[in-house]
Order: structure tokens, then C-alpha cells, then sequence
């Protein structure tokens, strides 16, 4: 089992590596350089030789192939600041990290279906083999496709999941007055 202290291992400047969309579940993670476009899916790996004692020993990365690959590179990178989201378009790229600050501090905030629309996502959906734990990403891409004929009893039972498209369904019950 190889191990990596970084995820993204491109040789860019480890400060543009952004996680993608989401914060994942456990200790799995998917980050995309915003300098190259890497991208990469892992598990951090610890130890815990005594409790409350947690050494990160590296990451495992987990290949996805080409088609999962380039679908999840659609969609966009976020970071917090302050508490709000903000959200990068998947192709845009850096040279250096001030000029990444620079575009996170005039980019609007929030994590909402006008702003992952606008940001960019993924055209089609997701391709077979998607991993359990990014399952909500296909979630999410189905949620933004919601419209008045939705059912109210999908987006009731969508909104009680943690994760996923609940923020949307949220969203799709306030605009509809449900």
C-alpha cells in the first residue's frame, strides 16, 4: 500500500489544491489542483496508537478511470471563507496562489442550484462505478434538474438525507411556499 502526504501529487503548489464540491464523508476526500486540473480521490490514512493520540500516516489514493474522472472534474471546487461557500468554476487555473485568493475574494458566495449552475456541472450523468461514498454527487446532478413537477414527497424525503441534495431540496421547498 503506497502512501502520499498529498493528495493531488501534480508538483503544483500544494496551496491550489481545492476539495470538489463537497465535503466527504469519514476520512475520504476529492481535491483538483487549480493550477494543472488534477484531480484525485483518496482516504487519509492514520493511526491512533493511543487514544486521542491520531498520526495521519498519508493517503491512499483510489483510481476512478477516465469517464469518472472527467465527470467529477466537472464539477466545481470550493472553499470556505467565513463561514460561506465559494465555489470555482472546474476549468478555471492559476499560475499562483495569491492570484487563486484573489479570485475567491470576488467570487460570490454561496452553495445554492443557481450558483452550482452557473459555476458549472458535470452535462450528463454519472457514469457506472461511481464509489458509494461520492454517491451524492450523482445526487446533487439529479436535484438540479428539479422543476414544478417534482413531486413534493421526493423533495421532503430528499431534505431529511444528511448530505446530498438536501441544501437543494431545501431551496425547492421555500421557492415553492411547501
Amino acid at each position: 500500500m503506497a502512501l502520499s502526504k498529498r493528495l493531488v501529487d501534480c508538483g503544483c503548489d500544494e496551496r491550489l489544491s481545492l476539495a470538489v464540491l463537497d465535503h466527504l464523508a469519514g476520512r475520504s476526500q476529492i481535491v483538483a489542483c487549480m493550477s494543472c486540473g488534477r484531480l484525485a480521490f483518496g482516504e487519509a490514512m492514520v493511526n491512533e496508537p493511543q487514544p486521542y493520540d491520531v498520526q495521519f500516516l498519508g493517503y491512499q489514493r483510489v483510481a476512478l478511470g477516465e469517464a469518472l474522472e472527467a465527470w467529477l472534474g466537472a464539477w466545481p471546487r470550493f472553499v470556505e471563507v467565513g463561514g460561506e461557500r465559494v465555489l470555482l468554476g472546474a476549468g478555471e487555473r492559476f499560475l499562483d496562489w495569491n492570484a487563486m485568493q484573489l479570485a475567491i475574494g470576488t467570487a460570490p458566495r454561496g452553495w445554492g442550484r443557481e450558483r452550482l449552475l452557473a459555476t458549472g456541472v458535470p452535462e450528463g450523468h454519472a457514469p457506472d462505478g461511481l464509489p458509494k461514498v461520492l454517491r451524492r454527487f450523482a445526487e446533487i446532478w439529479v436535484a438540479l434538474r428539479w422543476n414544478d413537477a417534482t413531486p413534493v414527497a421526493e423533495l421532503k424525503n430528499a431534505e431529511t438525507r444528511f448530505q446530498g441534495p438536501n441544501h437543494l431540496a431545501r431551496e425547492e421547498m421555500t421557492r415553492r411556499g411547501v
